[in-house]
This record gives C-alpha cells, structure tokens and sequence, in this order.
C-alpha cells in the first residue's frame, strides 16, 4: 500500500504556491464580477430612468369643440372722403396733421397765389384753338362764301335739300348702272348656258369613254398582230426541225460514204506499200505509183492517215446507225410540232381578224361620235358670237352708267366737303370761344387760396406738402367722416374659413387695450393672392380706432362633438404635417418599458387648449403632452409619476 504524504503549505515549492496564488485570485475576481452584475441587473431599471426623459401624458379621449379663429389686420377707413383741388397750384402751408380731428369749415391747406397748371393749360389751349382756326381760313378749300356762311347764320335746310337733289340723283344713277350691270350678268350667264350646253359634261365623258374603246381595241389588235407574226416564226422554226429530221439521216450516210471511200483509198495504198517493192507484181506497182503521184506524202504519213480514216469510220458508222435509229421518232415529233405550229398559226390569225373588226368598229364609234359633237359646237358658234356683239353694246353702257354714277357722287363729295368746310370753321371759333371761357374761369381763382374741410371727421393721411404741386387726379386730404365704421381684411385656409358665416361676432384679441372695439363678419371671398387654397375675410368695426392701426381679432365658430381630442400641446409639426407621440408599452423581466411612437394626424377643430384630430387611434390611448427633454419618435421615455 502506497504511503500518502502530507506536505506543509511552507513545505511547497516555488512554482506550486505561484501557481496557488493565481488560482485563488481568479477565483476572487469571478465572485466580486457575479456580483457586481447581479446588484446592477437588480438596479438597471433605477438607473436608467435617470437616464431617460420624463414625458406628461393625457388620455385620447371624446370631446367637445369650439373652434376659434384668430386673424390680424390693418385698420381701414369703412367710407373715407377724399377732399381734392380744381387746380394744381403750390402747396404754401398745411394746417393739419394726421390723426386730427376736425369740423366742417376748418382750413386743412392753403396754396400759393399763382397762375395754376389748368390756367397755363386753358391760355395754351386758346392759343391753339386760334392757330386752328387760322389754319383753316389758309386751306384752298375754303372760299369767302364759306367764310360768309361760317360767320353768319347756316341755312340747314337749304343743305339739306342741296344733299337730298343729289342723293337721289346718286340713286337714280345707282339703279341705272343696277339695270345695266343686270344686262351685262345676262349675256354672261346665257354665253356661259350656250357653250357649256354645246359640249356638255356627260357629252365629253361619253367621248373620253368611246377614246378609251378605240385605245384599248387597237392595244389589242396589236397584241394579236404580234401573236400572228410570233405563230409564223414558230411556224417556220417546225418546217426547219422537221426538214432537219428528215435529212439527218442522209446527211449521215453522206458522212458514213465519204469516210469509208478515205478508208478504202488508204487501205488500197497501205495494202501496196506493204508489199515489198521486188514483189509487187505489175498491176500492183502501177496502183503504187499512181497513189504516189497522187499524194507524193503520203507514204511517210500513211499510218497516222490510216488510223485516223479508221476512226472516222467507225464514229460516221455509229452517227449513221443511230441517226437511222432515231429517223422515225425525230421525224414524228418535228411532224407533231409542225401541226402544232400550223394550228396556232391559224388561231392567231382568227384573233387578229376578230380584233381588228373590233377595233374598226370601236374607232369609227370613236370618230362618229367625235364629228357629231364637233358638229354640235361649231352650230353653237354663230349663237355664242350674237351673244358676245350684244354684250360688248351693254358693257359700253354699264361703263356710261358708272360715269354718271361717280360723277354724282362727286358733287356729292363737293357738297358734303363745302359742308364741312363751314362746320369746322363755325367748329374751330365755338373752340374758340369756349377755351376763352375756360381761360376766364381758371383766371377768376389766380389769387390765394385756401382748402377747406367739407365734412366732420378725422384725417386720415395727407398726401400733399410744402412747395409741392398738388393734383387734381389725387386727394390733398382723406377724411374718415365721423360716425362712419371701420374694417379690417385678414386670409384664412379654405377649411378654417368654412366654420365661419357672415354676421359672426369678432372680438379684439388684447381687449384690455381696445375695451369698446367690437366687430362681426363682412365678407368671405377668394383671396386674391391665392385663390384656389385661401379666402379673404373682412370684418366690419366699430369703437375707438383709429386708419392704420394693427390688431387682432378672434372669432368663435360653432361648437361641434369630435371622437378624438387631444391637447394642443401634443401636436407637434413635422416634414409631412402634423403628428402626435403615442405612449405603448413592452414587457421585459424587470417591468414595463415606455415607448414614444409617432402617429401621423389631421387637424379638424381647436380652441385654446384643445384640438379635435382625426388618426388611426381607438381613443384612450395615452399621448404625450409634455417632456423634460425633446424626444425622438419610437424613443423609449419614463412616464411621469404625478400623471
């Protein structure tokens, strides 16, 4: 049995106790970290709401609007009176102020004792008038009898009795160059009855209709001439093949003949030359020396002659025998095309003759109908010319006619201009006359003067100063008469503006400063600055106001039950509108957590403190209606205890 051995802890060696020590500090370092993370798992939740924002809240819950809406304006006269000058004249003093009141017959300017614009402007006008009338005594067209009549008495009856002889002289004039010009469209329209009649349309269709025939029966006529001289061709091609077919064979024993006579002749010699010469006999030598006398080469060329007059043999044999093989059914066929020829031959020459009694037929319609019509105009020639010499006497009339007719109205023109002449003398001294006037009245109130308050009230704005010309197109004061109201304009959004109707009260927003001011709604119109989205409401005031001042009114609309309110401090603006934060909660194994999400909402009402919405909420749902810190949507935050 092995003896087990104690050692002391000072008995250890180095190593062992370093390796002792580190052991019993990792030891000690894993319970102090367990711990640790055990009291902050217990504390985590403390510790991060301190970390977190602290949110109010409010429930989503049903309620009850009346919507109120706030507007400010400019103060405006509601009738103001605008006090202006008859002449423009330098402003010497002013003798109010803006905001004053005044009565009736108090002095607001007075003006420096000068000639005044209108004054300079009369005597010019005098001037002209007398530079116009200068102007006409000068024109050629007036005469001392105009003159005499201009400075007399007109005599408008004799004028008119002047103008009414030669008005229906014009007429008479008129109605004789009627009755001529009457005659002259009558020739016309009888001419222009008897050409069209000679050759009328139907008439000319008819004629193009039997051109068109006569074209397209001598188309085919040549077609079938052409057909004709092709059947001919053709017929003398058959008569060649079948002349060609019948003489093959002749042709072919010509050949055959001729190249067995070369083969005879040449074998005869070859029979010879091959004989020796000590051997031939007699009647063989002279055959020798015949051939040889004919053809003295032809003992050194014998064998290639021999050899080719062999194959020509032989080839001219063959030719021979097929060309008589071949005789019969070469003959029948060239026979059969030849028949065929002759057939078509005679088909194209009954064609041709049936075309061209066509075409005879079709250009004598043609020519019959053409010299009909010919005949037809050249009858309607003489009635055309009778026509013609007739208008050519009325025409000379009508142009007699229309001379008379402008002279007339020439003396017409004369008259009405000797008329005129009178009246625009008698015009240019009445101009005359009246811009004298003009000069005596604007020179009756050369002297100072001074402008007086016609009405009770209170200036409104002065639009003249010192050394500066006043207007006759502009007021020099505006008044608001007294006991006359006030308005005032503001824009509203389509929808706001739908909850209010004319005749609402209005009230002034700081009523501690304006206690008596009072107002209701006017008018609801488009606003002009942006018709389609906005209207323009104004109110009618009434208290102490004064043109100018700016101030702001509320006006209360109808109260209205709404499914969702919220305080108005819940909503909040975003890039696409408004929004609310809506508090949802989460389980974890420590509590409940908070969490703010966005919900996206309209606006449909609101007063001071609440506003109606519409969103996709149940109703009951918590919303945040104030933080300690801003938050993010979708931010986890505390809720408040004191909610």
């Amino acid at each position: 049995m092995n003896e087990i051995t104690i050692r002391k802890k000072e008995e250890l060696d180095p190593q062992e106790k370093s390796f002792r020590r580190r052991k019993d500090l990792i030891k000690n370092f894993i319970i102090i970290f367990l711990v640790v993370m055990l009291v902050l798992t217990f504390f985590s939740n403390t510790i991060m709401n301190y970390s977190l924002p602290k949110v109010a809240v409010q429930y989503v819950q049903p309620g009850t609007i009346t919507s109120v809406i706030r507007g400010s304006g400019t103060v405006e006269s509601g009738d103001p009176y605008n006090v202006m000058v008859k002449q423009s004249k330098t402003v010497g003093s002013i003798n109010c102020k803006v905001g004053q009141e005044v009565a009736e017959g108090d002095l607001l300017i007075t003006l420096e004792a000068e000639d005044s614009q209108e004054l300079k402007d009369a005597k010019k006008a005098l001037e002209d008038a007398k530079k116009a009338y200068n102007n006409i005594l000068l024109s050629d067209k007036v005469d001392a009898a105009i003159i005499s009549s201009a400075q007399g008495d007109v005599d408008i009856n004799a004028f008119r009795n002047n103008i009414t002889a030669t008005q229906n002289a014009i007429t008479a004039a008129e109605k004789t160059v009627n009755d001529c010009q009457a005659k002259v469209d009558a020739l016309n329209n009888q001419i222009s009855i008897t050409s069209g009649v000679t050759i009328s349309e139907a008439e000319k269709t008819q004629l193009e209709n039997f051109r068109v025939a006569s074209e397209k029966a001598k188309t085919a006529l040549d077609d079938a001439d052409a057909n004709l001289t092709s059947a001919q061709a053709a017929l003398k091609t058959a008569e060649a093949e079948l002349s060609t077919a019948q003489s093959t064979k002749a042709i072919a024993k010509e050949t055959y003949d001729s190249a067995q006579e070369e083969f005879d002749y040449l074998n005869g010699f070859k029979t010879v030359n091959d004989i020796d010469e000590t051997s031939r006999s007699a009647e063989e030598q002279a055959t020798w020396d015949q051939y040889y006398a004919e053809d003295p080469s032809l003992p050194s060329t014998i064998g290639k002659r021999f050899d080719d007059a062999t194959a020509a043999l032989i080839a001219a044999s063959d030719a021979y025998n097929t060309a008589a093989a071949e005789e019969a059914e070469k003959i029948a066929s060239a026979q059969a095309y030849l028949d065929s020829a002759k057939s078509d031959l005679e088909d194209a020459k009954n064609k041709k003759n049936s075309a061209q009694e066509s075409y005879n037929k079709a250009n004598k319609d043609y020519n019959d109908y053409n010299n009909s019509l010919t005949a037809k105009q050249n009858n309607a020639t003489d009635s055309v010319t009778d026509l013609r010499n007739q208008l050519n006497v009325a025409q000379i009339a009508l142009n007699d006619a229309n001379k008379v007719l402008e002279q007339k109205k020439k003396d017409l023109a004369d008259l009405v201009a000797k008329i005129g002449s009178i009246t625009e003398l008698t015009a240019a001294q009445d101009a005359i006359d009246e811009a004298q006037k003009t000069v005596d009245k604007y020179q009756e109130e050369t002297g100072a003067a001074e402008v007086y308050s016609p009405i009770s009230g209170t200036i409104l704005n002065i639009n003249v100063s010192s050394g500066k010309k006043t207007s006759t197109d502009d007021p020099v004061v505006v008044l608001q008469p007294a006991g006359m109201g006030y308005t005032m304009k503001f824009s509203l959004e389509n929808d706001k503006a739908k909850t209010i109707s004319i005749g609402d009260p209005a009230e002034v927003t700081n009523s501690w400063w304006y206690s008596d001011v009072t107002g209701s709604v006017a008018t609801i119109r488009p606003d002009p600055s942006d018709p389609n989205r906005k209207k323009e409401v104004t109110l009618n005031l009434e208290g102490s106001l004064t043109a100018g001042q700016t101030i702001a009114m509320s006006i209360s609309s109808r109260t209205q039950n709404y499914d969702l309110v919220v305080p108005s401090s819940a909503i909040h603006d975003g890039n696409n509108g408004k929004y609310i934060l809506v508090i949802e909660s989460k389980s974890s194994p420590l509590g409940n957590r908070y969490f703010a999400n966005k919900y996206d909402v309209e606006e449909l009402a609101s007063d001071d403190t609440q506003t109606a919405i519409s969103a996709g909420l149940m109703g009951y749902e918590y919303v945040v209606t104030t933080a300690s810190k801003p938050i993010e949507p979708g931010a986890q935050v505390q809720l408040n205890e004191n909610n």
